[in-house]
Order: structure tokens, then C-alpha cells, then sequence
């Protein structure tokens, strides 16, 4: 009698949770998936390279948070053609005046890969100042094999 008692139990928690995947958006298929990690390493001299090769007009692109989560992006999916790169679709999140996140839909792939793209505090060595960097880095990217979700 006990175990007939707990098997509606559990079926209402089956459907709670199925429930709660698609009040959320999210697909069932989609709760198993993995994601891999990869911090990008900026050093500091590295900062201050690229911060003095801006003023003199280097690199115009890395004021762009797109452009710089792009670049990001090509470096962590090998396969990316640079020339079709930006019919990517994707979705920018702006967190903060310093930080956005970009989520990129890889059709080909059949996946969605975040790109973190932030303006740095680094100690600069003209002025002596902590201070924002004047362009934008990637800081972060989260691959994942989770599957896009049918557009609706």
C-alpha cells in the first residue's frame, strides 16, 4: 500500500519539473547538456600593448564589444569563417557599462557558445592610475553542446 502512495508523488514531481522546463523556456532535451569553460588569459603587458597601440589608432576594432566577442569567438570554434562570421545570429546582453555578454546561435554546429566581453582595470604605467581600459576584451567564453531551440 505505501509504495501505490508514493508513485502519484513522484509522477507529480515529473510533471513539476517537466512543467517548470517549459515555463522557463527551456527544453527537456536541453537539461543534460555540457558546457566547457575556457577563461582567456590577459596579462598585463599585454594590456598595456594594446592600450598604447589604440591611442596611436592600432586596432580601431576592439572599441566594439560585438566585434571583440567575435574575434573571441572565431578563436575558441575552430571552423568559423571570418568572412560570414558576422551573419552569426546572437544575443547581447548588457550587464553592466563594463561587461556584456554575447550568446552566439552556431547553426552548423547545432549549439550556443557565450562570449564575455569586459573594459579592464589595469594599473597604467604613464599615468602611475588604476584605471578602465579604453577597449574591450574577452575574458570568457562557455561552449556548450546544449542544442538551440526551435524558433517559434
Amino acid at each position: 500500500m505505501t509504495a501505490y502512495r508514493q508513485m502519484p508523488a513522484l509522477n507529480g514531481v515529473a510533471f513539476l519539473v517537466v512543467f517548470l522546463l517549459c515555463a522557463l523556456g527551456t527544453d527537456a532535451e536541453q537539461v543534460g547538456c555540457t558546457k566547457r569553460v575556457v577563461h582567456l588569459t590577459i596579462t598585463e603587458s599585454q594590456i598595456a600593448e594594446i592600450e598604447q597601440g589604440t591611442t596611436q589608432g592600432h586596432q580601431p576594432w576592439r572599441s566594439n564589444p560585438y566585434i571583440v566577442a567575435e574575434a573571441a569567438l572565431a578563436q575558441v570554434e575552430s571552423g568559423i569563417n571570418p568572412r560570414t562570421a558576422d551573419s552569426i545570429p546572437y544575443k547581447r546582453t548588457v550587464l553592466s557599462p563594463v561587461h556584456q555578454l554575447f550568446k552566439f546561435e552556431l547553426n552548423d554546429s547545432r549549439h550556443v557558445d557565450e562570449i564575455s566581453v569586459r573594459r579592464l582595470h589595469w594599473h597604467n604605467p604613464r599615468t602611475g592610475k588604476t584605471e578602465l581600459t579604453g577597449v574591450w576584451w574577452a575574458t570568457k567564453a562557455v561552449i556548450s553542446d546544449c542544442a538551440i531551440p526551435a524558433r517559434k
